[in-house]
């Protein structure tokens, strides 16, 4: 069995060390928290390899250290102790602690391996370890994709695969051999005389499409390099034009934004050269506003300064009144009073005369704050007008500083020779179009020719050299080659599931006859291998079965290929219970603890967030309990109240399924 794991630097955790007893050990902690990665540290150790996992996915990220896995366990009163470690490459050793023998070669440690266990890599990966994505398909699976999945599991898997590739094979050369043997009698049939005549004429006219095909490539080149001549010549300034608008425009919707902005520095309406003569009296508001601005802020970092003044008197003086409110109704029975605002000890009636007004001064400094919360709130309201319009005014300067740099006379000018330019422009535009489809035209043309003559050789080739009756008969061999193998590999298939799955249906029924012998349900195979239940008298298909019926059925499907088919003591089974309402996942652990008290395995370890479900065993001998909570000293932060009340979350999920037992996660 697994004795101990210690990982360093691998995936999620820095550092982890866990004990393993015998019988059920449950990994419980939140999603997250590193369930499934300590899995996956143990088949790590074991094979050398996660399966579907490339190994820098190992490595804890951002670590410059060395991923390390070393994994202890017992197999017939031996130990050994397995070293992997990753940091670019591998590393392997095992070592056998009572010879203290040392293998470094990561082949042979998994020759090793392979060997006291009695099972091939495949069947490690396959039947070993149960990962959670594994679980999910196994709940949702159809009747051919459960089939497929029982054949992998039982090593038959690629019989299978085989089959269907020969059949598909098969399938491809009979049609080939029907394509061939059409294509021949289509070519039997043309006049030789006839098809040399039309070959010569085929090819002049190609010949002649080909150079109609040069001259228009010609002709388009020509207008291409017109059209980018045209371009040259009038796209700059037409780019310049379109600018000198559009930032124009941004000008003029800023200006009828806040004209009463622009009214301050006597810019009445909107003109360019109005501006382009006011740029300094647009800096000088500018300052102004950025002033205005400053005193704004510093009136309201004195107000802020007040409220929060008045917020610490505030505090003080409810501490009077909460000492004498206790003090009238007696709950204090002292002479002195320590005086939080006096700071200093005064007698009881001395106290109680000196704050008699309290209330009134509270009500004093509420009233101020307030006061001073509505000045607060105007000053910010003000200083983000004041803000908008200075951001406003630079955008506006931003504007004129770049429409200065353009000449006045160009753009008029090229505001006349706009229309011009697009006029040409489109005019090379669409004798480019009527040119490229005169070429489609002559390309179509010259396929339609290029096909005759492929045509007409391919009949040349087939009299000539008879290559497609040669492509006929292997066909013919290939089918038959096939069809030959397909029987036979059909044979074996059929032979190997009469062997594998006849037996573990057999023996998953009489297991499952003992775990539940009281119930009122029996599991039952078809001739086809597909299982079903019998309850009340009534069959319900796989598809209707209940998800903890599917779950319990995947795990001795697992329990025992494991058991008969090799010397494998342990199974690893990551969250069996997510995808289970509450009933059901009762059932399942009830069902996990007993398989191993009844010896159909001798180690299970399985992760699962459900803590409290787990809980019944916290003193048991048989079930060992992994908190990683507990373990990695991990800080709940829940809330604060949690905090206050000393809940832990196991009490949270354990009070939530008492409010509603069936609640699905």
């Amino acid at each position: 069995m697994i004795k101990k794991l210690s990982i360093k630097e691998w995936k999620c955790h820095k550092e982890l060390n866990l004990e393993f007893k015998k019988g059920v050990n449950f990994i419980i902690g939140f999603n997250g928290i590193g369930k499934t990665s300590t899995l996956e540290a143990i088949i790590y150790g074991l094979i050398g390899r996660v399966r579907n996992r490339k190994d820098e996915e190992l490595k804890r990220i951002g670590s410059v250290d060395d991923t390390e896995v070393i994994l202890e366990f017992e197999h017939l009163e031996d130990k050994y102790e397995i070293t992997r470690c990753y940091n670019g490459k591998q590393t392997h050793k095992l070592i056998k602690r009572y010879t203290e023998e040392i293998i470094e070669d990561e082949v042979e440690i998994l020759e090793f391996i392979l060997d006291i266990f009695k099972a091939n890599r495949s069947f490690l990966e396959n039947v070993l370890y149960s990962p959670e994505g594994e679980i999910y398909n196994f709940l949702k699976v159809d009747k051919r994709d459960l089939i497929d999945y029982l054949e992998n599991l039982v090593g038959i898997g690629k019989i299978n695969e085989f089959y269907r590739y020969v059949t598909n094979l098969k399938n491809d050369f009979e049609k080939k051999k029907k394509e061939t043997k059409t294509y021949i009698e289509k070519l039997e049939k043309i006049e030789e005389p006839e098809d040399l005549g039309k070959k010569v004429d085929l090819q002049r006219e190609k010949n002649m499409v080909l150079q109609n095909i040069k001259n228009v490539d010609d002709e388009i080149l020509k207008k291409e390099k017109e059209r980018s001549e045209l371009a040259e010549k009038y796209e700059k300034d037409y780019r310049d034009h379109y600018t000198f608008n559009k930032e124009l425009e941004k000008l003029e919707n800023i200006y009828n934004q806040k004209k009463e902005l622009f009214l301050e520095i006597n810019i009445r309406e909107f003109n360019l050269q109005g501006f382009l003569l006011r740029v300094e009296n647009i800096n000088e508001l500018i300052e102004q506003k950025h002033k205005n601005m400053r005193k704004y802020r510093d009136d309201i970092s004195k107000i802020q300064q007040k409220i929060a003044e008045n917020n610490v008197k505030t505090e003080e003086r409810k501490k009077i009144q909460e000492i004498m409110d206790k003090l009238e109704h007696n709950l204090y029975d002292i002479p002195e009073v320590d005086c939080p605002l006096c700071k200093k000890p005064l007698k009881k009636l001395e106290f109680l005369e000196l704050h008699k007004d309290i209330h009134v001064e509270l009500e004093h400094i509420h009233r101020e704050t307030s006061q001073f919360d509505e000045e607060l709130k105007d000053l910010r309201k003000k200083e983000k007008n004041l803000r908008d319009s200075e951001q406003m005014l630079e955008d506006s300067l931003k504007l004129i500083e770049s429409l200065g740099r353009f000449d006045p006379s160009k753009i008029k000018e090229m505001t006349e020779q706009k229309s011009e330019y697009e006029e040409k422009k489109e005019k090379i535009e669409s004798e480019l179009r009527q040119s490229k489809d005169k070429r489609k035209k002559y390309e179509s043309r010259e396929r339609e020719i290029q096909k005759k003559l492929s045509e007409i050789k391919a009949a040349e080739k087939v009299r000539g050299a008879l290559e497609y009756e040669k492509e006929y008969q292997k066909n013919i061999k290939g089918g038959l080659i096939c069809e030959l193998i397909e029987v036979v590999t059909k044979k074996v298939l059929d032979k190997q599931r009469n062997v594998s799955l006849n037996e573990i249906k057999d023996e998953i029924q009489n297991i499952w006859q003992k775990i539940f012998p009281s119930e009122k349900r029996r599991l039952f195979f078809t001739d086809d291998y597909l299982p079903y239940f019998e309850k009340n008298g009534e069959n319900i298909s796989y598809k209707n079965a209940s998800a903890g019926e599917k779950m319990i059925l995947l795990v001795l499907i697992k329990t025992v290929l494991a058991k008969k088919y090799t010397d494998l003591p342990f199974l690893f089974i990551d969250e069996p219970l997510e995808h289970l309402n509450f009933e059901n996942r009762i059932n399942l652990i009830d069902y996990l603890t007993d398989i191993c008290d009844k010896g159909l395995i001798s180690q299970l370890i399985i992760t699962t967030f459900e803590e409290s479900l787990t809980r019944k065993f916290r003193n048991s001998d048989e079930v060992n309990i992994i908190s990683l909570s507990e373990v990695l000293k991990y800080d709940y932060d829940l809330s604060t109240k949690v905090s206050n009340n000393k809940k832990t979350r196991a009490d949270l999920i354990e009070l939530d399924e008492v409010k509603d037992p069936n609640k699905k996660d």
